[in-house]
């Protein structure tokens, strides 16, 4: 009889671990990080339940789905997720699934290298950001081709809103003195820098793990400080790193922030900050630094 209670159990723990998506007519869209969260709202406003499954503020390179988060990434309408060294327990786990609600948004970007590796932080560039818009556009639509005009005009208003922020962040630019930056931290701007034009030297490639940084690579920083004049060094946004410390402290330069879009805090998300905050945000921390 005990061994027939425990069956019955772990039967109903075992259902549970599959939590069932919102059934209220609306489409069911799970993605994986902020960006991905971010450029879907930005598409479907309210006309569908819209989830995140890496929890804000947590280290994404070390995530591994539950259970829980398998079933509804196979249950969902749609399941998008950037694809590259990040995600790469997303085609493990994804080999089994349904495949035809599956959208990698890194396809069809033109990858830039950092290090030995191609770099994954493919949203940081403006322009990839809008392809990625209409990629989650086009997908959704094909899905419900019934709200198609409120998908389009959403994407397109979004898009636009993208484009200013972008040519504020180029009117900056522009107008800087030394087009160049130090950041004394992991370098998950590549795509940034390529698409606005701007010279860097960073402490770590993209998101190295070991970031312990030596006396060689802290000497790197202070001379490229030095050597420009420049007035900041940037560190990026959630980072605990002290290598910027060190190198303001024997240069006299100020440390500002730089957020790579990903890195965002629960409160942040809370407060219902999006992609275009954060470009504006980085903006006036260029503006800052270049000046």
């Amino acid at each position: 009889m005990k061994r027939i209670l425990a069956i019955i159990i772990c039967l109903i723990l075992l259902c549970g671990c599959s939590a069932p998506q919102q059934d209220n007519g609306k489409l069911t869209i799970v993605t994986t990080n902020f960006v991905c969260y971010d450029f879907a709202r930005a598409v479907v406003g309210d006309t569908a339940n819209l989830s995140i499954l890496v929890p804000v503020g947590s280290d994404i390179h070390s995530f591994e789905p539950s259970a829980r988060d398998i079933a509804n990434i196979n249950d969902c309408d749609l399941f998008v997720y950037i694809g590259g060294e990040s995600d790469t327990w997303v085609d493990r786990t994804l080999s089994n699934l349904n495949s035809n609600n599956q959208l990698k948004l890194i396809d069809g970007i033109s990858l830039i290298k950092n290090g030995e590796t191609y770099d994954e932080h493919i949203w940081t560039s403006p322009e990839n950001a809008k392809k990625m818009i209409n990629a989650i556009l086009k997908k959704i639509c094909e899905i419900d081709s019934q709200n198609n005009e409120i998908y389009r005009k959403n994407a397109e208003d979004y898009i636009k809103k993208i484009s200013d922020a972008e040519q504020e962040t180029k009117n900056v630019i522009s107008t800087a003195k030394v087009k160049k930056i130090v950041v004394a931290d992991r370098f998950p701007l590549i795509y940034f820098t390529e698409y606005f034009g701007i010279e860097y030297v960073a402490a770590f490639n993209g998101c190295e793990h070991d970031t312990d940084a030596d006396l060689h690579t802290v000497a790197r920083l202070i001379d490229a400080v030095n050597k420009d004049g420049l007035k900041t060094v940037y560190c990026i946004g959630g980072s605990g790193l002290s290598v910027a410390d060190a190198v303001v402290n024997a240069t006299g330069a100020t440390k500002a922030e730089l957020h790579s879009f990903g890195n965002i805090t629960p409160a942040e998300f809370q407060n219902g900050i999006t992609y275009i905050d954060i470009m504006n945000r980085n903006t006036e921390a260029l503006r800052k630094g270049l000046y």
